[in-house]
């Protein structure tokens, strides 16, 4: 169109117009090829705003407070695979990266925070996240113990502890009996005992951490007798209380069921007739209930489940004998068996098959039987008036206890609560209580019984002692 027109124009002007056409045209081929290239390089800038990576981001932390220098899981998006590349700040101090995926940073506080609030923040080359708050606690310092006084305490009576940092802590216990905190400072704790805390372990307890003394606190027991009447139910032989609290007793008739109380609730079964008589019974901790029977003529003796209100034998002896139980903590049933014709050995019951098998730990002038936490068994020999330890499976024998005159026969038993054996000598006209840690510490706790013999013992979940005499029980309250 340009040129056509050209060719009409005036020839006078037509150099100069040709000229001027000419430099027109090339001020559009510039203006053109301008135009193109600013849209192309405002496109290809578009592109490339439109591809960039979007920023990080944080959805949560876990812990969301902890100690300086604590790992911290960052929770989110956007960040880079490579942990090198994601720089993660708590307020203006940079931590260390651990580990990195897209969607989650393990970190480590830096250990130069101080307590309060931080706030945390992820940058990547694709830009920086929002930020997320950290709280960061001070640290727990736990209390010293010094020492503690007085060593023995009974109920009531005020324990002072020292030590350092003990201002801050949450409980006392005293042999995973709770106390209650009096007054406490810095350096000095004091409070007043509660009953029946017994002797053991001290411990201060802060943030969930216990700190322990290495020496037990002693504590004094005191002691109140009460007596509950049976003798319409037949002479008492043997006692046993199950998990629940029940007492069962065995007498030469029958096995009775009591309340906690001493008071009768149920006759489990009674003699099968009039030459058999019950001998021990035993609680045990899956809920059987065992009993040992002899028999008035010495035909025969043995060991029985009460299924219902049935005998089902588990072992027999076809001579006379006494026999007396006890359980030990993996659920093994050992038992005591002395008499005229069968000599005095200890036995393993195997309850898994009605014969019975038996592994044999042989001493002579046994009289009852019990076990402690630890599985060692004890025996009453009353012909050498001492207690003696049989520690499984080599069973070696040691004496645990000598006793200072003649031993009668009575009950023998291990209180889980106190950690220490309880022996009681019985004649006709005297029955006493002794408790023996070991053979150099022993003491009798008084009964207030001089009239009828004991024949056992044992305990309540509380710790308190019931003994079983002819014709009633007696309850000693611990406190």
């Amino acid at each position: 169109m340009i040129f056509a027109t050209l060719n009409n124009l005036n020839p006078k002007t037509k150099l100069m117009n040709k000229v001027n056409v000419s430099v027109g045209h090339a001020f559009l081929s510039i203006a053109v090829v301008l135009s193109l290239s600013f849209s192309v390089l405002i496109s290809s800038c578009k592109d490339k705003k439109d591809s960039a990576a979007p920023a990080p981001s944080i959805t949560s932390l876990a812990p969301e407070s902890g100690l300086p220098g604590v790992e911290v899981t960052i929770t989110g998006k956007n960040y880079n695979t490579d942990k090198t590349k994601n720089i993660v700040k708590f307020g203006s101090t940079q931590a260390t990266v651990s580990a990195a995926t897209a969607t989650a940073l393990t970190v480590q506080a830096p250990g130069t925070l101080t307590v309060g609030a931080v706030k945390v923040t992820v940058s990547t080359t694709d830009g920086n996240s929002n930020e997320a708050s950290f709280t960061v606690l001070a640290a727990i310092v736990p209390p010293q113990i010094t020492s503690f006084a007085p060593d023995s305490v009974s109920k009531g009576q005020a324990l002072t502890i020292t030590g350092a940092n003990l201002n801050d802590v949450d409980s006392v216990v005293i042999n995973g009996v709770k106390q209650t905190i009096g007054t406490k400072n810095a350096t000095t704790i004091t409070l007043n005992i509660l009953p029946k805390t017994f002797s053991g372990k001290l411990a201060l307890y802060k943030g969930g951490t216990a700190t322990y003394h290495t020496k037990n606190v002693g504590y004094k027991e005191t002691y109140t007798v009460a007596a509950t009447h049976f003798s319409s139910y037949g002479k008492a032989k043997a006692i046993s209380i199950d998990k629940n609290g029940y007492v069962y007793l065995a007498t030469d008739k029958s096995i009775l069921k009591l309340n906690a109380s001493g008071a009768f609730m149920d006759t489990l079964i009674k003699q099968p007739n009039d030459t058999t008589f019950f001998l021990d019974v035993l609680a045990r901790a899956n809920g059987d209930m065992l009993v040992s029977t002899g028999t008035g003529t010495g035909s025969i003796c043995g060991i029985s489940k009460i299924n219902g209100k049935q005998l089902v034998p588990l072992y027999t002896v076809n001579s006379f004998a006494i026999i007396y139980l006890t359980e030990m903590p993996n659920g093994d049933v050992y038992f005591a068996k002395t008499g005229n014709m069968t000599g005095d050995d200890i036995y393993k019951l195997n309850t898994s098959g009605s014969s019975g098998v038996f592994v044999t730990m042989s001493n002579a002038g046994l009289d009852k039987i019990t076990s402690d936490t630890q599985g060692n068994v004890y025996i009453s020999n009353v012909t050498d008036n001492k207690i003696v330890r049989y520690t499984p499976p080599s069973n070696v024998a040691t004496d645990f206890a000598i006793y200072p005159g003649v031993l009668g026969s009575g009950g023998l038993n291990y209180s889980s609560k106190t950690g220490i054996i309880y022996w009681i000598d019985s004649k006709m006209n005297s029955t006493k209580l002794y408790k023996y840690k070991d053979a150099s510490h022993y003491t009798e706790i008084p009964t207030n019984e001089n009239t009828s013999p004991a024949t056992d013992l044992a305990f309540t979940s509380s710790g308190d002692i019931i003994i079983c005499l002819y014709n009633y029980l007696i309850k000693i309250v611990v406190d």
